[in-house]
């Protein structure tokens, strides 16, 4: 595709969702103090299109309006951030991507009782963590995720001995585990992942609800 084409399309894309997207907003009356993370969650979702768009390689004008109503439906229910977090993604597009995923497909039961916190220092700061999942009233980390990059984390035996050590004293000192997922597989299927981590969330913290 002729790069000029591809910028000008990605950008009416982006116009065409920002427009669906602020009439959602608007009817479903978000509070003014959550004014500021909606703008964030608009960011995130531009930035969710792009990802898509490039991926797929979208160059017909029907697939692209097509795209921006699936995006409007799929996202429409889209937890608000209860912080803003755009900005903590610019060098790990892989992380931002699963973060949407996991925001947009969290239950609603889960919502009220949990949030979820990227970049998660543990054992006295010893450690971050790319999410935690974290109770809402007490902030205890209840299972934490990592996004892992193969050249990071696993491409020599020491590396690989370093992160299973990692993982065993964040469970002895902190008492969650983290699981484990390749760009790989969040690039492929990242809705498909985030809703197989919440319906193992709700058997896991929350089997009365």
């Amino acid at each position: 595709m002729n790069h000029h084409i591809f910028i000008s399309s990605i950008t009416e894309l982006q116009k065409d969702f920002k427009r669906q997207f602020l009439r959602i907003c608007q009817y479903h009356q978000i509070s003014s103090e959550k004014t500021y993370y909606a703008s964030e969650h608009i960011i995130c979702m531009l930035e969710y299109i792009k990802f898509f768009y490039q991926k797929e390689q979208m160059d017909d004008r029907t697939s692209k309006k097509a795209l921006v109503f699936e995006m409007v439906n799929a996202y429409s229910g889209f937890r608000l951030p209860t912080i803003p977090m755009a900005h903590m993604f610019e060098h790990s597009p892989i992380e931002h991507l699963f973060y949407i995923s996991l925001c947009s497909t969290m239950p609603q039961h889960i919502w009220n009782l949990s949030y979820i916190m990227p970049q998660k220092t543990v054992c006295n700061n010893k450690y971050y963590i790319d999410f935690a999942l974290c109770d809402r009233k007490t902030g205890k980390v209840q299972i934490g995720i990592e996004c892992d990059g193969f050249h990071i984390h696993y491409n020599t035996p020491q590396k690989v001995e370093n992160n299973n050590m990692r993982d065993r004293e964040i469970k002895r000192l902190e008492g969650f585990d983290i699981w484990h997922y390749s760009g790989s597989e969040i690039y492929h299927s990242s809705l498909a992942l985030a809703k197989e981590f919440w319906k193992y969330v709700a058997i896991t913290f929350y089997p009365d609800h």
